[in-house]
């Protein structure tokens, strides 16, 4: 997918989006994503990795600093995070980076964690969006 696109599948009420940017991009497309897509729509984006193990709020601060606000204190596994999402009583832009590195251990559970995220959310009254990116998506599975 073009990122350039990303409002077009928003706009399209799809709720779940994988996106697939090389590593050196990742503080470029999370500007682009917070500018054009959350700041825009006066959502607020979150961002979780494994080394993180929590989300994080995105904060971008012109010229070009973003900022990684933790509201969440501890490490908790990707799947805790998945029903955080789901739990979380406002609207929000929620990116998932490199899940696939989690892939070769916990693919069976993160591929039905996120078919059931994307119908959730489908079927949801609140503005909440989980963006899947990855800096290399080359070993995903190609049904998630």
């Amino acid at each position: 997918m073009n990122l350039s696109q990303l409002n077009l599948f928003i706009d399209s009420g799809i709720p779940v989006i994988c996106l697939n940017a090389p590593v050196q991009e990742r503080m470029n497309v999370l500007k682009q994503i917070y500018l054009e897509c959350a700041d825009y729509r006066n959502i607020p984006l979150y961002l979780w990795n494994a080394g993180w193990g929590c989300f994080k709020q995105i904060t971008y601060d012109v010229p070009s600093k973003i900022n990684f606000i933790n509201p969440q204190s501890k490490y908790e596994n990707v799947f805790i995070n998945f029903e955080r999402l789901l739990n979380y009583k406002e609207s929000g832009f929620f990116v998932f980076e490199n899940l696939a590195s989690l892939m070769t251990v916990d693919y069976p559970e993160i591929a039905s964690c996120l078919i059931n995220v994307y119908f959730e959310l489908k079927n949801s009254n609140k503005s909440k969006y989980s963006d899947r990116a990855s800096g290399n998506f080359d070993d995903a599975p190609g049904s998630v």
